[in-house]
């Protein structure tokens, strides 16, 4: 028989002691026969153990700590995460890496805590567990730290533009372009509201590092103004936490009505030809579900407009066509046409064939009193200058010719600029603006300067009396 002590070794019990243990076997050689015996222990003090080699470090943003921890040789550990009293998923009981001795959290990306602007309370805990004995030690570190709000976006520009077919200048399509240099930023979330409706989502299609369109935005083909406000914001997917809006300025968009069918079957018939002060008649006709404008092409080929009709009218009763083109009393060819036409412009026109009306005769004009009293002069510019010069004598001629054109030269560069020139006893040179006003089409016309000459008082009444007056004469008369 011989005795063997096979293991000794030291375990934990629940004193937090530490007991010996001896396994003794025990081998008959003849019959070879093994008694295994263990049981006798002996409790000894347990040893002083080192603290966690541990500690959390925050970093400048607040939102990325980083945990320094140096494992105790055979073993390893787990680290957990309780943030407000909650446990976080993902670090309820996350085992420390292998070999690495620190760590960072992203608070933002991975930790389940509101981005309120608020203080919350991190309780991160370590358990560290030995590959011998199986023993584990535990050691926690709380802190409460202020989390701030997912950063708005900001410096972002957006406007309306119209896109127009370069040929035929009609809108077919609109874009909202944005600029700015956070585009890029795969967290940024726009969303619009067209007339005060409810925001919906929209995306965008980068067309530069600083620019993108933004896509889903839908205003009404109407050719009518429309509000669009443009609202942004950053979303974090790792906390499902949106940042303060960024709201825009509105926008006005206008997309323009689709350009009319160009009218079909049109016909012009002469009804009545035109003969002394009897007008001529011509029936038009045509095809269309929009209303039209009805031109006219003369004997001169001058092309005007002379009529309109609703679009529930399909045809038109033109007369006195005869008092257009050349005015010599006998048949000349005229040609009418149709364009339909909206709120965002007119069709092509669709011509019938010519028709053949007697012209006009051209009315002999009355001579007026002056004529026939053979006062009436009409001086072109250099007639002008002679008669000047022959009543200012000793100015030549080209003087007098040199500041006629610095006079005329002057006033139209006041005028072109808006202003005024008064001359006495002559009157006022001046500009003038007319209002915006809106034609019979729906469209806006804006407003045009023009010019005007107001007369004085002796300019108008010596005009009408036929004499030359001073502005003091024509104020003693009554």
């Amino acid at each position: 028989m011989s005795i063997q002590i096979s293991n000794c070794y030291l375990t934990p019990d629940n004193s937090k002691r530490w007991t010996w243990v001896v396994r003794i076997v025990i081998k008959n050689l003849a019959t070879q026969e093994v008694i295994d015996w263990s049981g006798w222990s002996q409790p000894i003090e347990s040893p002083v153990l080192a603290p966690l080699q541990w500690n959390v470090v925050w970093g400048v943003d607040d939102a990325s700590p980083v945990i320094h921890y140096t494992p105790a040789p055979d073993t390893h550990a787990n680290l957990s995460l309780i943030v407000d009293g909650n446990p976080v998923p993902f670090y309820t009981t996350f085992s420390w890496p292998t070999g690495e001795t620190s760590l960072t959290l992203n608070i933002e990306r991975t930790v389940l805590v509101n981005q309120d602007g608020q203080n919350h309370l991190f309780d991160f805990r370590l358990e560290e567990l030995s590959d011998i004995s199986g023993s584990t030690r535990h050691s926690s570190i709380s802190t409460t730290r202020f989390i701030p709000m997912s950063a708005a976006p900001s410096n972002i520009t957006v406007s309306f533009r119209r896109v127009v077919d370069p040929f035929t200048k009609v809108q077919t399509n609109y874009e909202i372009l944005a600029i700015g240099a956070s585009l890029q930023d795969a967290q940024l979330k726009v969303s619009a509201a067209v007339d005060g409706v409810n925001y919906t989502p929209a995306t965008l299609t980068a067309l530069s590092p600083t620019m993108a369109k933004i896509n889903g935005v839908v205003i009404p083909r109407d050719a009518l103004s429309h509000v669009i406000n443009i609202k942004w914001w950053t979303h974090d997917s790792g906390v499902n936490e949106d940042s303060t809006p960024l709201l825009m300025a509105p926008l006005l968009g206008t997309f323009d009505l689709a350009p009319p069918v160009t009218p079909t079957a049109v016909t012009a018939t002469l009804l009545r030809d035109g003969s002394g002060e009897i007008p001529d008649q011509i029936r038009m006709e045509w095809t269309s579900s929009d209303p039209v404008d009805i031109y006219l092409i003369d004997s001169l080929n001058v092309k005007r407009k002379i009529d309109t009709a609703l679009a529930h009218e399909t045809s038109l009763i033109v007369e006195n066509s005869r008092r257009f083109g050349t005015q010599n009393g006998v048949a000349q060819s005229y040609k009418f046409g149709v364009s339909a036409f909206n709120r965002s412009g007119n069709s092509e026109i669709c011509y019938a064939e010519p028709v053949m009306i007697t012209a006009g005769q051209a009315a002999t004009v009355p001579q007026t009193p002056d004529q026939v009293a053979g006062t009436a002069v009409t001086y072109s510019q250099p007639q002008l200058v002679t008669a000047l010069a022959e009543e200012l004598t000793g100015i030549d001629a080209t003087v007098i010719a040199s500041v006629l054109n610095g006079l005329v030269h002057r006033v139209k560069h006041v005028l072109a600029a808006g202003g005024t020139v008064s001359l006495n006893d002559f009157g006022q040179l001046t500009a003038e603006w007319t209002v915006d006003k809106i034609n019979t089409k729906g469209i806006l016309v804006p407003g045009a300067r023009s010019g005007a000459f107001i007369p004085s008082v002796g300019f108008s009444k010596g005009v009408k009396l036929g004499q030359v007056l001073s502005d003091t004469e024509a104020a003693l008369l009554k």
